[in-house]
């Protein structure tokens, strides 16, 4: 029956929902909305009172990326031609899109894998490896090196359920707690 117990934690774990990586999906989200302007074009826009101002603006997303520039001297920098209007909707969409990514970065819920998780943490697998880790550490915090270990911190969720020895910590109360703590 052990057997058929672990082929059972096995399986089960395998299933794991995945993490949501937060600090990736803000690079991937960084990368994605990051622009270098590098191809703009010199456009007229309206600005506050009705006035009229002449500016590069990106192509890609949207801002104004130069300084104002006389109408006159923008009009021969555009062959003596009227200027294009300056786009004010491909700017917004810009924005609105970046926001949109935040918020999905934001609200992304990974409450089914903390479910699991904490199912996975009652488990007979966990408590042996639980007891490895204390036991290779002699009861002692692997942080600080002075207080009773207490709690067991995985360095990685990598491998969630199937974890290396080596990817688990002993730690205290307290050590633990500063392992969470969000930076500032």
């Amino acid at each position: 029956m052990c057997g058929v117990l672990a082929i059972y934690y096995t399986l089960e774990l395998a299933m794991l929902p995945s993490r949501i990586d937060k600090n990736a999906l803000w690079k991937e989200h960084a990368a994605r909305f990051s622009c270098d302007h590098s191809k703009s074009e010199l456009r007229e826009r309206t600005v506050r009172g009705g006035s009229k101002q002449c500016v590069c603006q990106c192509l890609r997303c949207g801002a104004a990326v130069s300084s104002a520039v006389k109408t006159e001297v923008a009009i021969a920098q555009n062959g003596g031609k009227p200027l294009t209007p300056f786009d004010e909707q491909l700017q917004a969409s810009r924005e609105s899109d970046v926001k949109e990514s935040a918020d999905r970065i934001t609200n992304a819920d990974d409450s089914a894998f903390w479910q699991a998780y904490e199912k996975y943490l009652a488990s007979t697998v966990w408590q042996k490896k639980r007891k490895k880790v204390l036991a290779r550490a002699s009861g002692v915090c692997e942080g600080c090196g002075g207080n009773s270990a207490t709690q067991i911190h995985h360095l990685s969720y990598e491998h969630v359920g199937d974890e290396y020895l080596f990817e688990l910590v002993a730690v205290c109360d307290a050590c633990h707690e500063k392992l969470h703590l969000k930076p500032t």
